[in-house]
């Protein structure tokens, strides 16, 4: 009768030592599912930042449209509140999953002699 009541126990034991580590492998998976999209969201607007900077740092004043990667990117300058050499220039990327983000920036364009 003791080894029935000991085996009896040891399954309760173990079946309750199962269920807690389910519990804490489906946390942490639905917590690392739920940050991914977060992590290239931020990925992406990074690429855009940094192809706008890229852009501005060489005083780009024209309007592009192209692909690097897998990013399809479409930059535009205008004038910002009809001063000619103070520009606002923009980017937008997308993604191959459709994911969209924009950066902004001011930046000084010197007059040519």
């Amino acid at each position: 009768m003791r080894l029935k009541a000991y085996t009896i126990i040891e399954g309760i034991v173990s079946m309750v030592l199962l269920s807690i580590l389910l519990s804490i492998a489906v946390i942490v998976s639905f917590n690392l599912y739920r940050s991914f999209p977060a992590r290239r969201e931020l990925a992406l607007k990074n690429q855009v930042t940094q192809q706008l900077d890229s852009l501005v740092a060489i005083k780009q004043t024209r309007p592009l449209t192209f692909s690097k990667d897998h990013l399809s990117l479409s930059y535009e300058v205008r004038d910002f509140q009809g001063f000619d050499l103070i520009k606002i220039a923009s980017c937008m990327g997308q993604d191959s999953t459709g994911l969209k983000e924009q950066a902004s920036t001011i930046f000084y364009v010197p007059e040519e002699d």
